[in-house]
């Protein structure tokens, strides 16, 4: 049932339902079998669970008490279950899944939804404790009983549980088996209600674990902003309208991203909630920057920042699986950097990170420290970005999720190339790479594209790089992305110098001149004028292209120690007077 693509498997189709090779299904059947009378008590334990309370088994049990203990006994006489503890000789659990499983499966449709039908009601009059603190245990009884409305609601409370645990993939998991409920029962205002309520819960997660630009996140979002609308109930409509934000920015689709991203902030500073003005202020200022358009970035930047309180972040954190005054810090620090400010923008990212730390939330730190990399990537910065790489790689890993992994080995990959780790750093950043277009992320493309395009090129693949960052520039221009897009172009210029293509050097050199001017880019602009000046000094016109260094050198106010200033410092006086 699965399909291998190139980073990734992928199902073709939904899962089976029946896992369990035959061999073993009819081993394990077999050894049940020979229980005899107790396989009536194996298969309703079973129904309960891999692990099973005497105490709830007793209280649905129909067999009688005195049975039942020759029957548990017999159970664990042949090795099926055995109880967990000394200490406590109420609990016990089934030898290994499968034999849960097989037990279960054996029982016919209508008494499998007969046996969850008087668990769940079990639990819900005597065992009150224990539905209060595993909603998800009621949940599946009222699943496997057909009553999937008042499932719904449990199901709604483990997720906001495993929330708070910040175990996102489990809550993911819990808010999906309620939707699927929901789908088998006819549509009434009170079922389209209950729907809303997952789908706006549903959708963070899915930003965490697939990617904020995955399909799945905008259908989520349509259909809540489509409930909203069906069921009058506009004081639901900002977190998918919001949420429909993040998956067409991450999706590159920033024209449509600005106008969505306006209409939140609107909502948000109508709501006089300073927490939704946040998140609005971070949509608005963010677009703006992937648009290239600092000067408009920056105000929105600060009037979200002035916002900040470590509580409320929290709950926005916890709310939206990512922190809104990281990506504003963030935003801002990039817009310094690219404006010329490069020492105040490279210490955004210490106070972004240190935001994240106090915000205390791993999608926090993970988004924090995956931006910082990409913040790293042009300011070419490989020591510090491998540091951030390897951190947000590790959280990424146990929490299952695939966008800031993918950024974590992209970036690690990247790093190490540059520290001259040829062999494992280009490995690492091919990986990545694949990795990171799998989760269809198409506002990063030109960051990706100069990081996969510098690996290429060190695997002497520079047709590839070429082509590859040709299609990266016409996508970008497509989408109005236009972070980093100069520097896809001065790349291109550097390839082609090298392979002795002159005038296709040139061309490039020329656009990722004219691209930073446009966007007021001023340190790329330096970045490509330096490149520019090697291929006219190579050409008898070096004048030209020191006039070009000093006209831009002479524009910055600060940061004259970073490295791309230090070395046109150099250059220009180094040269004649």
């Amino acid at each position: 049932v699965l399909e291998e693509q190139e980073s990734s498997w992928e199902l073709t189709g939904p899962l089976p339902t029946g896992l369990i090779p035959a061999s073993v299904d009819a081993s394990l059947m077999a050894r049940i079998d020979r229980l005899g009378d107790a396989r009536a008590t194996a298969q309703l334990a079973a129904t309960i669970g891999r692990e099973f309370s005497y105490a709830l088994l007793r209280a649905v049990n129909e067999r009688g008490e005195e049975t039942l203990g020759n029957d548990l006994q017999r159970i664990v006489g042949a090795g099926l279950a055995w109880n967990t503890s000394s200490d406590n000789a109420d609990k016990f659990v089934f030898k290994h899944v499968l034999v849960q499983v097989a037990a279960y499966e054996s029982l016919l449709r209508t008494v499998r939804q007969h046996y969850h039908e008087r668990i769940a009601r079990m639990l819900l009059s005597d065992f009150k404790s224990e539905v209060e603190h595993q909603p998800e245990v009621v949940a599946r009884h009222l699943s496997g009983a057909g009553r999937h409305a008042e499932a719904s609601d449990y199901w709604l409370a483990a997720g906001q549980s495993a929330l708070m645990r910040m175990a996102i993939p489990e809550a993911h998991g819990h808010f999906a088996r309620a939707l699927d409920g929901l789908k088998k029962l006819p549509e009434s205002p009170e079922i389209l209600t209950k729907e809303l309520d997952l789908q706006i819960a549903i959708a963070p997660t899915l930003m965490t674990v697939h990617g904020w630009a995955s399909p799945t996140v905008a259908q989520a979002c349509e259909r809540a902003r489509a409930l909203c609308q069906q069921l009058d109930r506009p004081d639901k409509l900002y977190p998918p309208v919001w949420g429909l934000w993040t998956n067409l920015f991450v999706g590159g689709q920033l024209v449509r991203a600005l106008v969505t991203a306006n209409e939140a902030l609107a909502m948000a500073v109508a709501s006089g909630v300073p927490m939704l003005e946040v998140t609005g202020r971070h949509a608005v200022a963010y677009t703006h920057y992937y648009r290239g358009e600092w000067a408009e970035a920056i105000p929105h930047a600060h009037a979200g920042i002035a916002l900040y309180s470590v509580e409320q972040e929290r709950t926005l954190t916890s709310t939206f699986q990512l922190s809104s005054t990281v990506n504003l810090v963030a935003a801002l620090g990039s817009c310094l950097w690219m404006m010329g400010h490069q020492d105040r923008g490279l210490q955004e990212i210490d106070r972004m990170i240190a935001i994240a730390r106090e915000v205390h939330h791993p999608s926090a730190l993970s988004n924090a420290l995956g931006v910082a990399c990409y913040m790293l990537t042009f300011h070419h910065d490989p020591v510090r970005m491998l540091r951030y790489a390897e951190e947000v790689k590790s959280f990424a890993r146990d929490e299952g999720w695939e966008l800031w992994y993918a950024a974590g080995v992209m970036s690690s990959g990247w790093a190490r190339l540059r520290l001259g780790d040829r062999a494992d750093g280009l490995d690492e950043l091919l990986e990545g790479v694949a990795l990171f277009r799998a989760t269809r992320s198409d506002l990063m493309g030109p960051t990706v594209g100069v990081i996969h395009g510098e690996g290429l090129w060190a695997a002497g693949r520079q047709s590839e790089a070429l082509e590859m960052l040709a299609a990266t520039a016409e996508t970008a221009h497509r989408g109005h992305v236009g972070v980093l897009l100069p520097d896809v172009y001065r790349l291109m210029g550097e390839i082609h110098l090298q392979a002795g293509a002159l005038d296709e050097a040139e061309s490039a050199f020329r656009k990722a001149l004219e691209t930073a001017q446009a966007q007021q880019a001023l340190s790329l602009e330096l970045r490509a004028a330096l490149a520019y000046h090697t291929l006219l000094a190579r050409t008898q016109r070096g004048a030209g292209g020191l006039a070009l260094v000093r006209q831009c050198y002479a524009r910055f106010t600060d940061s004259f120690s970073q490295p791309d200033l230090v070395r046109a410092r150099a250059l220009l006086e180094a040269a004649p007077q």
